[in-house]
């Protein structure tokens, strides 16, 4: 009965009538079909010739900046008008030096009488007697028959300055907590994350002493001063100033730590 009133119905439909509504089928049918194979041949990365996006780097004239004191082999090309190596002190020539970083000693370039440059690790003889004791920013000690002396390249600063006869202790002076004594006691190198830098390792340099004094310890990563970070030393260098008071962001294994840096004398 019921196949019987379809069959009735559709012969009262016009004929064009089912044509159309079989061709909208097929219609949505490919449509779908369409979109599967799209789906199934697309590639899943991009299409034609790709690159990965350029790393962040520094500016020409930031790295020039930031790395110049840290060039070993002394690269950097001098002014014309530069002046002479400084005077050999003692026999010997300082060109470059090589800053402990990353477990790694530190180095130095020396040239004896002979003028003939020679790496050396710390520890090791730089001649008959004399070896390398320890190696700063811009400076070395070199020791033998007990006697300790400092070999500077050109341009470094002059050392603390010791304190009058009969005012001040000799071991005070030599703790006490300026920024010359920072600067010789205490190196500083950049630790770079995807070629930026995002913090300074410290190391103790001369006398150990001198660093305990700061709060800072063997290892520490300086990565804040006073709540900005630190990307560039000179930033650091120039907050270096008697009777300054300094609040660092220190990385200390898996901790962060507040150090807080308290200078001698008076602004």
């Amino acid at each position: 009965m019921i196949i019987r009133r379809a069959v009735a119905a559709r012969q009262l439909l016009p004929r064009d009538v089912y044509f159309w509504l079989k061709a909208v089928l097929l219609a949505l049918v490919a449509v779908q079909a369409a979109r599967l194979i799209w789906i199934l041949v697309t590639p899943l990365g991009p299409v034609g010739r790709w690159l990965p996006p350029a790393p962040p780097t520094i500016p020409a004239t930031a790295q020039l900046a930031l790395f110049s004191t840290f060039d070993p082999f002394a690269t950097a090309q001098a002014p014309a008008n530069a002046a002479a190596p400084a005077p050999a002190v003692s026999g010997f020539t300082l060109f470059g030096t090589r800053m402990s970083f990353g477990g790694a000693p530190g180095s130095a370039i020396i040239a004896g009488a002979d003028g003939v440059q020679t790496s050396y690790l710390v520890g090791e003889e730089v001649a008959p007697g004399v070896r390398l004791l320890s190696v700063g920013f811009d400076f070395v000690l070199l020791g033998g028959n007990g006697a300790e002396q400092r070999l500077a390249m050109e341009g470094a600063e002059p050392p603390v300055a010791a304190a009058a006869a009969g005012t001040v202790p000799a071991g005070s002076a030599a703790l006490a907590l300026t920024p010359a004594a920072i600067r010789n006691n205490v190196a500083l190198a950049p630790r770079l994350v995807a070629g930026r830098v995002s913090g300074f390792l410290v190391s103790a340099t001369g006398n150990p002493a001198v660093l305990a004094r700061t709060g800072l310890r063997d290892g520490d990563i300086i990565t804040q001063v006073n709540g900005r970070p630190l990307t560039d030393p000179a930033a650091l260098q120039s907050q270096l100033s008697p009777g300054a008071r300094l609040s660092l962001t220190v990385e200390r294994g898996a901790a962060t730590v507040p150090v807080a840096l308290l200078l001698e004398g008076n602004p």
